[in-house]
């Protein structure tokens, strides 16, 4: 493993405020154990004009974000009526899993995920699409309405886990929720293949809240892997309200009151 830090910027005359991003390179052999870690691969980086990054990209080599990750234990889910029903609300709706699938039509439905929800495009032409960075083994639950695709989601697989890189949904049919319908799809797929773990990424703010509610819900601290959903929602709902330096300051200083989960 190899760690670096980016000392970026510091307020310390009138907060405690250092930003210094963390970022490193692991070892194929070390990707299991940085996942336990609650470090994942990144697809882009600060600035498209980093010429260290895009050197790494160049050659192979992923560079992994430390963050507040959340993850699902499979086994903890049971496919319960309500999850049944919305599988077989529409019998034009239906899903199958592949190891690789057309990438002309993954960028199509990615293109109208991006205008239909607002989103900016961090990928460019260097998308996610046609290879992991994780390794050679992937999904990719491919959703399709009257035999048309609509909708992916991409499995990455490590080891004995599944790293959740990327959902799109053409909304074309806002009625179909395929979003919530994901994350059931996921975990049978995920608890059929025996995996241990589906990481689902960094998690911040009001949007990540939602995750909490999948069955087997554990989020990392950065100390350890913890189920307390409170915790969690607490701090996705207080952090979605700092706006400026001083509040950022505020937070920081009781965050470090509470009692860790360690």
């Amino acid at each position: 493993m190899q760690l670096f830090f980016d000392h970026i910027a510091g307020k310390t005359q009138e907060y405690e405020i250092i930003y210094s991003p963390a970022c490193a390179i692991f070892e194929p052999d070390e990707f299991n154990s940085a996942l336990q870690k609650g470090w994942l691969i990144t697809s882009t980086w600060y600035s498209p004009d980093c010429e260290w990054f895009n050197k790494c990209k160049a050659e192979g080599t992923p560079i992994w974000y430390q963050s507040r990750t959340v993850r699902l234990d499979p086994s903890r889910y049971v496919q319960k009526k309500r999850h049944r029903q919305r599988l077989c609300k529409d019998k034009n709706l239906s899903y199958e899993v592949h190891s690789s699938f057309d990438t002309a039509t993954m960028v199509e439905i990615y293109d109208r995920y991006l205008k239909a929800k607002g989103f900016i495009d961090m990928y460019g032409m260097d998308h996610p699409f046609t290879k992991s960075d994780y390794g050679d083994d992937r999904m990719i639950i491919v959703f399709s309405y009257a035999d048309k695709p609509v909708a992916f989601s991409i499995l990455d697989i490590v080891n004995s886990s599944a790293v959740a890189t990327q959902f799109c949904w053409d909304y074309a049919d806002p009625d179909l929720s395929i979003g919530k319908l994901s994350y059931y799809v996921e975990q049978q797929v995920a608890q059929n293949a025996g995996f241990d773990y589906i990481y689902l990424g960094a998690s911040y703010e009001r949007s990540a809240i939602s995750k909490c509610n999948y069955a087997g819900f554990e989020w990392w601290n950065g100390r350890t892997w913890t189920s307390n959903k409170a915790s969690y929602q607490k701090l996705c709902e207080n952090e979605s309200e700092i706006t400026t330096l001083e509040e950022l300051a505020a937070f920081q200083a009781k965050y470090f009151t509470q009692k860790m989960d360690t």
